[in-house]
């Protein structure tokens, strides 16, 4: 497990943005996020963060999360490298349901 630095990590920023473009979702860049893999029992990478419907960067951060106004309507996602899920707790990525999966809408 790590937290991703996008100043370095450019190639997994845009993975990450297009995969919620796909869901019509969007990301804070200043947002941590965090990457597992790959390991033995996994050859390939999740990313795990918060996306958002809809996000203002307009308005100031207060980041209280849930109180938030630019933040308040996030959601934990995991980003397989086929499928979006949405996740209750980050430390679920490893355990997506079927049922959460995010669908594209392109």
């Amino acid at each position: 497990m790590g937290t991703l630095n996008f100043e370095i990590d450019k190639r997994i920023l845009n993975h990450i943005k297009s995969a919620l473009k796909r869901r019509g979702l969007l990301m804070d860049p200043e947002n941590e996020w965090e990457i597992h893999g790959p390991h033995e029992d996994m050859n390939y990478q999740v990313c795990i963060g918060i996306a958002y419907e809809r996000l203002d960067y307009k308005i100031p951060c207060t980041c209280e999360q849930n109180n938030c106004l630019r933040h308040r309507d996030g959601f934990y996602v995991v980003i397989y490298p086929r499928a979006v899920y949405c996740i209750e707790d980050p430390d679920d990525w490893w355990k997506p349901k079927e049922e959460d999966k995010i669908p594209s809408v392109h």
